[in-house]
């Protein structure tokens, strides 16, 4: 994580240095999980340069929607590189983009569940079936890779 966060602040900087200092402050489309790491690279961003940068926080499929109908973004954050690629595909994009971090889902159950976290969903379809657990969460998989993976992933183990 912290190649990348390098890598991000001193393309930031590289842009500070070639636009003139009454332009307004770049406008960054973000998905949201990167806020935590984003915020702290904008904070070391403005102590180094005087700058602030406008990040807005949100579903990678909305901002590719947005970019599409041109959105003054002059960097998009995507969790989901397709929606990088459909924006190249379309000539929105000088290329394709880089790769800056691989996410993986991962189940979670608190210590007193009722049932055991396991690699092939065994227990969680079992105690989905004997009524243990009514109701879980997953992000929405509609506009963020963070539910489509774990929506693939029920589906697959039935």
């Amino acid at each position: 994580m912290l190649r990348w966060r390098n890598c991000l602040l001193a393309w930031l900087l590289l842009m500070a240095g070639s636009c003139a200092w009454a332009q307004p402050a770049p406008a960054i489309a973000a998905a949201s999980d990167l806020k935590f790491a984003l915020d702290e690279i904008a904070e070391t961003y403005r102590k180094d340069t005087g700058h602030q940068l406008r990040i807005s926080y949100g579903s990678s499929g909305n901002f590719a929607r947005q970019i599409a109908q041109d959105a003054p973004f002059e960097l998009f954050l995507s969790a989901d590189e397709s929606y990088v690629f459909q924006l190249a595909e379309q000539k929105l994009t000088p290329d394709r983009g880089l790769l800056y971090a691989v996410g993986r889902i991962v189940l979670f159950a608190p210590n007193g569940s009722p049932f055991k976290p396991d690699a092939q969903l065994t227990d969680l379809r079992a105690a989905v079936s004997d009524g243990r657990i009514v109701s879980f969460a997953i992000t929405n998989p509609e506009p963020a890779p963070y539910g489509r993976a774990p929506m693939q992933a029920l589906q697959s183990c039935g």
